[in-house]
């Protein structure tokens, strides 16, 4: 997998400084060290992405996805970033900071049920190692 990592930002200090908290903590509850998780640029072999659950607010967590499915490498490419020309964005702090928050809990969830490849932990086997401690 390839994922851009957007260099020269033509965005507003603000921007720029959520965009580094939004990165730090999704980095930090998925143990993932994706510079730029929202960078539009991203490149895949089909074979990476077959059979991955389609959820909104999925494209923050393609990299970790495709971890989860036992793909390792994933290469982090430079690219430009060009200014907004027309219009305004209709996003901002009120309708994605909770939503990423909650999703980014939930990909945390997740990924601890999971192993590489897809498979399931058994809940009987977790609690089976829990209580031989």
């Amino acid at each position: 997998m390839v994922n851009g990592w957007r260099i020269k930002r033509k965005d507003t200090f603000f921007r720029k400084m959520a965009s580094y908290v939004a990165n730090s903590f999704r980095n930090w509850l998925t143990r993932d060290h994706v510079k730029d998780v929202g960078c539009s640029l991203r490149v895949f072999r089909h074979h990476c992405i077959k059979n991955i659950p389609i959820f909104k607010g999925m494209h923050r967590f393609l990299p970790t996805l495709v971890r989860m499915r036992g793909f390792s490498k994933i290469v982090e490419m430079l690219v430009h970033h060009h200014p907004r020309k027309f219009g305004a964005t209709k996003y901002g702090i009120n309708n994605r900071l909770w939503v990423g928050i909650a999703d980014t809990l939930a990909i945390r969830w997740i990924r601890s049920r999971f192993q590489a490849g897809w498979g399931m932990r058994s809940p009987f086997r977790l609690k089976a190692s829990a209580s031989v401690q």
